[in-house]
């Protein structure tokens, strides 16, 4: 289990990650990812969170690697975009939201797709599949992605596959950039990043950082071991904004774990994203 807190001038991330309970039984690694990235560009920052979750069946046998390598091309395809964006606003800047919300769909999941395959194919080509591995090529790295990039005052989120990015607004609503899985190729139940037309299944919105009290990444582990998910991320929101960030600090460990052990058994990655406004003060309780 890993977490650390991020203060900076756009906000504060918070990371956990825990191996599920299955997998510790099994014998089998942690197959989810994920990464909190705060960048500047220009001397202005930015901030990435991404979750990736690799397939877990057996055939998918190099997932870890898969989810490793998709959060991975997520800063490299955020970094494209951000450069694009900056152009904009130089050159168009009565129209450069609109612009840069254009480059955040189908040329932005291309570009992340592409990253995802040149990184797969080296790493396949310098580590051939082995005698015993169900799967050759690149779906033996089979994995989701999920992500969040805060900039310039707005929250760009994205997903392909069954990951989540839940915005919790100030009003309560929760929303999430994907509504529910759906049946793809490859006998899978959720989209994939080594599908051919995984750029296509790209799901995406934008929200304005005015309207949240926090942004949460989180592999399907977290979102299938709840009852009532909105409850749960808006107690969490809550309890954060008023005991403050270094208490999700503390009780990160313990809630994943709990999670993971009465839930489903699968591994859990998250990041949460809170505006700089969030306050810090003493400790609480996650409301389940």
């Amino acid at each position: 289990m890993h977490q650390k807190i991020l203060n900076i001038e756009i906000g504060s991330l918070v990371t956990g990650c825990v191996t599920g309970a299955k997998h510790i039984e099994d014998g089998k690694p942690c197959q989810d990812s994920s990464i909190a990235s705060v960048q500047y560009y220009k001397g202005e920052p930015y901030a990435l969170i991404a979750v990736a979750d690799g397939h877990g069946s057996n055939k998918y046998s190099r997932s870890e690697i898969g989810a490793h390598f998709a959060v991975q091309a997520a800063i490299a395809a955020t970094s494209d975009w951000v450069a694009i964006a900056e152009t904009y606003k130089a050159f168009e800047p009565g129209s450069w939201l609109k612009n840069a919300e254009s480059q955040f769909d189908l040329p932005f999941s291309n570009n992340l797709k592409q990253y995802w395959n040149e990184k797969v194919d080296k790493h396949l080509k310098d580590n051939p599949a082995q005698e015993g591995e169900l799967v050759e090529g690149i779906e033996a790295y089979g994995t989701t992605i999920a992500l969040a990039v805060i900039y310039e005052g707005q929250v760009f989120l994205g997903a392909i596959g069954d990951s989540s990015v839940f915005v919790i607004l100030n009003d309560e609503q929760v929303l999430n950039v994907i509504n529910g899985s759906e049946e793809g190729p490859l006998g899978l139940s959720t989209h994939s990043l080594v599908q051919k037309k995984a750029a296509a299944n790209w799901k995406r919105m934008r929200v304005s950082i005015d309207n949240l009290k926090m942004v949460c990444a989180v592999t399907d582990g977290f979102t299938d071991s709840l009852g009532s998910i909105p409850h749960t991320l808006v107690s969490l929101s809550e309890t954060t904004q008023s005991k403050g960030l270094e208490w999700l600090e503390n009780a990160i460990q313990e809630f994943l774990e709990h999670l993971t052990d009465k839930g489903v058994g699968d591994d859990i990655a998250s990041v949460f994203y809170f505006p700089p406004w969030t306050n810090e003060e003493n400790s609480g309780e996650i409301d389940r």
